[in-house]
């Protein structure tokens, strides 16, 4: 680019925040998604100490917990008059920004120039496969894990540079945001720290100082909590703390027998193949190579004690750690492996490779899939003769292709397409025809287009300039195809960013209705799977299967509440959901006047008349209030 010197810096961030917006436009934001309803609540309340006074959950979340700094770093700048919805919103946007660039600086570490970190920043935004356990490395809603992320990534990021007291300081400040998205990236790094103060003594200083940063952190987190005897107290036994907190509550993040043989299998294939392409790659260093194996050796180790330690020898501090977080920073690992070989690929001119490659990533279930592209690479470095006999390549085309439709669905005609290009490319270099590199750019484009056509023609509208004033049109016809994709864009953006949560559904609707209709100090009985009436009414809620608090004393409550409303303890908010259905309308008034709640939520074909006066319905939902 010819850019004169005073407008290079200009031009260049425009560039930067035109791709950054583009980019999150693309991605997407929520800020009504379930997680944020049930956090919101108690933020609420502190900015405004009239709302929620007689619901536990809220009232047990606003005490000494883990998520008290994120609750007060956003209730801080509201109780001076800012939106909680736009306050929430700015963080988001560092947090992404933050994430983003971290993810191109640790590229350029690895991948040593320019352009090619770009590679790791759209794997790292996109990748379908690498996590287990329903975890991500960053994700559209602006949750405390989210958050936290855009400090942590930065911690990784300085680790891999062995500046030890900026990187775990980053880890620390995460720990505040959310405990395990800075305190398991700080334990994945300790063999690499104990390494490098054996082979250079004289790192050890920052080494222990970067140790006691971080674990003054976590103390700020742990210790008023012990001291409170809101963790680790008497009240619950560690074998009943598992049983509801994993068991019942958090399955999907803790038992992993209940992950499924497919997820297994898909994120076993990832991280094989990340092993596979680190030690095959012939950009990384030695050293390098060495680090990155030992991080994610390191972190399967971690992973395991997850099982062990949740489902063989319950341990109840294993399961606050909830490990399965380990395997998005494992992800992190194999993203860099698959952007080497990417690089590979484009300099030794395999564009099918790299094609095939990103294609893999952004497919959902194709970990089997990528595990046996990264075995052919494995055996095409060494045995590259045998590769070439032609019947070979036809049984690994046919296996890649029965195995892609049965993992992949339609997706497996385009994996086993650009293998195929991969194959021939990379056996028979003499083959110099252009029309295999089209095509798997073209199949590439076809794959990306599936899975996100209207996410990416919105992210394209608002990069399109930089793209547009690069070609030699007319200028009438630049500024008539810009305007017309800008304002596209523009025009479409709120169905990608929600910064607001607007009620959409019948009682989403009801429950706003409801805030008009009642008092802040009204207490509303809910059916056991509800997470929304609590958020749109900003009214007090009984008890609800996904409001579950970090105290001891807010579990024990939480388990007396269920059992009380339902009947019974169930990991299934559709079975608690029965239990509420099947009760008359005499048995859900006394649950509700037992304490002392003034209101049920409920459904016509559930209950179609309950003693006292029907406030409002919209569609099948309808609100009684109890007569006194």
């Amino acid at each position: 680019m010819n850019l004169s010197p005073r407008l290079r810096g200009w031009q260049l961030g425009a560039i930067a925040f035109l791709l950054i917006g583009a980019t999150l436009v693309f991605y997407g934001y929520e800020l009504g998604s379930a997680n944020l309803r049930n956090q919101l609540p108690a933020i609420a309340f502190l900015v405004d100490t009239h709302l929620y006074p007689r619901d536990f959950y809220v009232q047990e979340m606003v005490e000494f917990n883990p998520r008290f700094f994120y609750y007060h770093l956003i209730a801080f700048p509201a109780k001076l008059g800012l939106s909680i919805a736009g306050i929430i919103w700015v963080y988001y946007i560092i947090a992404f920004t933050s994430f983003m660039l971290a993810l191109y600086a640790i590229g350029k570490i690895f991948l040593s120039d320019s352009i090619s970190p770009s590679i790791l920043v759209f794997l790292g935004l996109t990748a379908a496969n690498g996590t287990i356990g329903f975890t991500n490395l960053f994700r559209q809603e602006p949750i405390p894990a989210v958050l936290a992320m855009g400090l942590a990534i930065w911690g990784i990021y300085y680790s891999f540079r062995s500046r030890w007291i900026i990187g775990y300081s980053l880890f620390g400040l995460a720990i505040l945001l959310q405990f395990l998205i800075g305190f398991i990236p700080g334990i994945l790094f300790i063999p690499i720290m104990a390494i490098k103060k054996i082979n250079d003594n004289k790192s050890s200083k920052s080494i222990i100082i970067g140790l006691i940063i971080w674990l003054i952190f976590a103390a700020c987190v742990y210790v008023p909590m012990k001291l409170l005897s809101e963790t680790d107290s008497q009240i619950i036994t560690p074998e009943k703390f598992i049983h509801l907190y994993a068991y019942i509550r958090h399955p999907h993040h803790l038992i992993y027998s209940q992950f499924g043989l497919r997820g297994w299998l898909n994120f076993i294939g990832f991280v094989i193949s990340g092993l596979i392409m680190m030690r095959t790659s012939s950009i990384l260093k030695a050293e390098q190579k060495t680090n990155l194996q030992i991080l994610l050796i390191f972190g399967l180790a971690l992973l395991s004690m997850g099982y062990i330690f949740v489902e063989v020898i319950p341990v109840a501090t294993f399961a606050k750690l909830q490990l399965a977080r380990t395997s998005p920073f494992i992800q992190l690992l194999g993203l860099i492996a698959i952007a080497l070989w990417v690089k590979q690929a484009y300099r030794t001119g395999n564009i099918p490779l790299g094609c095939l490659l990103i294609s893999i990533s952004v497919i959902k279930n194709s970990g089997i899939v990528l595990l046996i592209v990264a075995i052919t690479l494995g055996i095409s470095l060494n045995y590259s003769s045998q590769l070439k006999k032609t019947w070979i390549i036809a049984v690994l085309t046919g296996l890649i292709l029965g195995i892609s439709i049965m993992l992949c669905s339609y997706f497996g005609v385009i994996i086993a397409l650009m293998y195929l290009g991969f194959l021939i490319r990379q056996n028979h270099p003499a083959i110099k025809s252009p029309w295999i590199n089209y095509s798997s750019v073209f199949l590439l484009i076809l794959t990306l287009v599936l899975n996100y056509h209207y996410h990416l023609f919105l992210g394209f509208t608002l990069a399109s300039p930089i793209i547009t004033c690069k070609t030699r049109l007319p200028k009438p016809l630049k500024l008539s195809i810009l305007s017309l994709l800008i304002i596209t864009g523009i025009w479409s953006i709120p169905h990608r960013l929600k910064i607001t949560a607007t009620p959409h559904q019948p009682v989403e609707i009801l429950a706003q209705r409801f805030q008009q209709q009642s008092s802040p100090n009204a207490l509303v009985l809910v059916p056991p799977s509800d997470d929304k009436f609590r958020f749109y009414s900003q009214r007090s809620v009984l008890w609800s299967f996904k409001s579950f608090p970090f105290t001891d004393r807010g579990i024990i409550e939480w388990e007396k509440r269920m059992q009380s409303i339902t009947g019974i303890v169930h990991q299934s908010p559709s079975v608690l959901d029965e239990q509420y259905r099947q009760k008359s309308a005499s048995e859900l008034i006394a649950v509700a006047r037992s304490f002392d709640a003034d209101y049920i939520l409920t459904r016509r074909d559930w209950h179609p008349q309950l003693e006292g006066k029907m406030i409002d319905q919209a569609e099948n939902w309808v609100i009684w209030q109890i007569p006194r």
